[in-house]
C-alpha cells in the first residue's frame, strides 16, 4: 500500500486513471513486489519485505521506474496506454525476468512490448518449439476451414504454395541438423 500511496502522493500515477475496463488488481502490484526483478528495478533492498512497512519505500531516484511499472501493470486511460500485464501468470513472472536483464529491460522501456522483450531472454529452443507448435495448429485450423476456400482466388493458392515450400525447407533443415547431431554423437 505504501508503494501505491507514494506513487499517488508524488503524482506519478493515479489509480483512477488505469486503462478502461480493467478492474484494479492490487494483487498484481503485491505479487510483483515479491519478485527480485521488480524490487531491483525500483531500488528496494532484498530485506525490504522482512522489515515493517514504511511510507515512501521507493527511493526518489527510482520514481520514474515506479511509474513505468504501474503503467505496465495497469495502463493509463488518459494516455491510452494498455497494460502489458494481461494475466498474473505468466505475465508478472515474464516482466520480472525482463527487468532483470539489461537488454530486455531496454527493449521493454523503448517498445512497451512484453512479448518482444521476453523473447530476448527466452531460450531459442523454447521459442522454436513454440513457433513450430503454433504453426502446426494454425495449419490444422486452416485445413478445418478448407470448405471456405474460393478456387477463383489465386492469391490464396499462391500463399498455400509458399506455405508448402517453407514447410519443406523447414523439415529439410531440421532433418539435416538432426543427421549432423546424430553423426557427431556417434563419433563420441
Amino acid at each position: 500500500m505504501f508503494v501505491l500511496d507514494q506513487a499517488e502522493e508524488t503524482k506519478i500515477y493515479d489509480v483512477r486513471d488505469r486503462y478502461p475496463g480493467k478492474r484494479f488488481a492490487f494483487s498484481h502490484l503485491y505479487i510483483a513486489l515479491t519478485r527480485v526483478g521488480y524490487r531491483e528495478f525500483l531500488g528496494l533492498p532484498e530485506e525490504w519485505r522482512a522489515d515493517d512497512p514504511r511510507p515512501n519505500p521507493v527511493p526518489k531516484k527510482n520514481l520514474e521506474n515506479l511509474q513505468k511499472v504501474l503503467l505496465w501493470l495497469y495502463g493509463s486511460k488518459s494516455d491510452q496506454i494498455k497494460p502489458v500485464i494481461n494475466s498474473q501468470n505468466p505475465d508478472l513472472k515474464y516482466l520480472s525476468a525482463v527487468l532483470a536483464s539489461p537488454r530486455a529491460r531496454t527493449t521493454m522501456i523503448l517498445r512497451n512490448d512484453l512479448r518482444e522483450a521476453h523473447a530476448q531472454i527466452e531460450p531459442k529452443g523454447t521459442r522454436f518449439e513454440g513457433a513450430l507448435v503454433n504453426a502446426k495448429q494454425e495449419v490444422e485450423e486452416a485445413m478445418s476451414q478448407i470448405i471456405g476456400f474460393d478456387p477463383s482466388d489465386s492469391t490464396l493458392l499462391e500463399i498455400g504454395h509458399d506455405l508448402r515450400e517453407t514447410s519443406e525447407q523447414l523439415y529439410a533443415s531440421m532433418s539435416s541438423i538432426a543427421k549432423k547431431a546424430s553423426s557427431v554423437k556417434g563419433k563420441k
